[in-house]
Parts: structure tokens; sequence; C-alpha cells
């Protein structure tokens, strides 16, 4: 299985590079080339600026899976549904 794998993964790469080297060469991306451009930040004093997360991200994220399930009201039925007024399809 070892070896499957491996043949799977080089193929996979292949095909990747040949799709990637086919859109490069498109006329598709010239165009959009032309419209982009890459800034890269240089620093203008020697301070240290981390990344600011505000305290609502910090919130939501420590409450994760604890956050309530928005309703579905209004919506079709699915299999997951809890609500008994999904039993009552006539």
């Amino acid at each position: 299985e070892e070896g499957v794998s491996q043949v799977k993964n080089e193929a996979c790469e292949k095909l990747l590079a040949a799709r990637v080297d086919s859109r490069v060469s498109g006329n598709k991306v010239d165009s959009v080339m032309n419209r982009l451009q890459v800034v890269y930040p240089t620093a203008r004093d020697g301070v240290t600026r981390d990344a600011f997360i505000p305290e609502s991200v910090k919130k939501e994220k420590e409450l994760g899976a604890k956050k309530p399930k928005k309703s579905r009201k209004g919506y079709a039925p699915t299999v997951d549904d809890s609500d008994d007024e999904a039993d009552d399809t006539p």
C-alpha cells in the first residue's frame, strides 16, 4: 500500500503542477496580474506592534461549542432538526 499511495501522491502533484501551468499561461491571468499589487509593510520605527484582536472576537472564540444553535424556523425540516414540529409533516 505504501507504493500505491506514493504513486498516487506523485501523480496528483504532477496533475496540479500541469493545471497551474496551464492557468498561468492563459490570457485571463495576464489581465488579473496587471491589476494586482503586493505590498510588504516596512518598519517605520523600533516599536513592535502585535495583531489586534477585538474583545468580541475573543469572547466568541472562548464560547466556541457553548454557543446556542440559531433557530431554523422558516426552513424545510431536515433529519438533524430536533424540533417536534418537523415530525408533523403531512
